[in-house]
């Protein structure tokens, strides 16, 4: 605007005595904004709804946890006097399964058991028991373990046969194992049959803990079969005789 003139000039009145428009203003509190404002919201929560179910899913889902029986006992490097061979172990068919069975405590149920399927064994409980005592007892006699083959030479080979004849788990209580076996020489006629009965304590219910009270049973079974054979072997170096073991808790 120059110099002298009005405060006025360029705008124009409006003709026939109208008022002068005004401009349309936008409220930001108006209608349309608070739908926006509101679907965002929603969006949000959501996404964070969405975020939180996925941590507690995550968080839910257990890792599977694996288990073996066998290399608890140290191989010892001595040259063997004898072999042993160890039959597969012959266990009921229920339990011949990779994952851990169980039974609860104060079960009401008759029979009723439980599969954890995320507590599971490196093979079948079967082969883990053999395994087990395979070691256990091959260790314990300085023996060669020949239970796959590979027979050495001349010296005599002492063949287990092992039968889980009683079996039941339950977590932060005990786990009571049964075992009945037979053992001889291959080329001979002796024979002995032994049947043992293990219980053993358990200060959790965690897995790790029952499978604990597992070892301990197969390890407490495995050295007195390793020292039954033992005795066999020195007793009757000919190879003669038969006997029959019985557990002297058992009478």
């Amino acid at each position: 605007m120059k110099t002298g003139d009005s405060p006025t000039a360029g705008i124009h009145p409006p003709t026939s005595g109208q008022p002068p428009r005004a401009l349309p203003v936008t409220r930001s509190n108006g209608p349309s904004m608070r739908r926006r404002v509101g679907r965002l919201q929603q969006s949000l929560l959501i996404a964070m709804l969405t975020g939180a179910a996925t941590l507690v899913s995550c968080a839910a889902t257990e890792t599977t946890r694996y288990y073996t029986l066998a290399g608890s006992v140290a191989v010892v490097d001595a040259a063997p006097t004898m072999q042993i061979a160890v039959a597969p172990v012959l266990v009921p068919e229920g339990l011949a399964r990779p994952q851990l069975v169980v039974r609860r405590a104060g079960q009401t149920v008759p029979g009723r058991i439980d599969i954890l399927e995320q507590s599971r064994w490196t093979s079948g409980f079967d082969e883990e028991l053999r395994r087990a005592f395979a070691e256990a007892i091959a260790t314990r006699l300085k023996a060669a373990d020949v239970s796959l083959g590979g027979e050495l030479g001349d010296l005599p080979v002492w063949r287990v046969g092992i039968q889980l004849r009683g079996y039941d788990a339950i977590p932060g209580d005990r786990v009571a194992m049964t075992f009945g076996w037979v053992f001889g020489r291959s080329d001979r006629t002796i024979q002995f049959a032994c049947q043992r009965s293990r219980v053993v304590s358990l200060t959790s219910r965690d897995p790790d803990e029952v499978v604990r009270g597992i070892r301990s049973a197969v390890a407490t079974v495995a050295t007195e079969i390793a020292a039954q054979v033992q005795r066999a072997a020195a007793v009757n170096p000919g190879g003669e005789g038969r006997g029959v073991c019985v557990d002297p808790a058992e009478g």
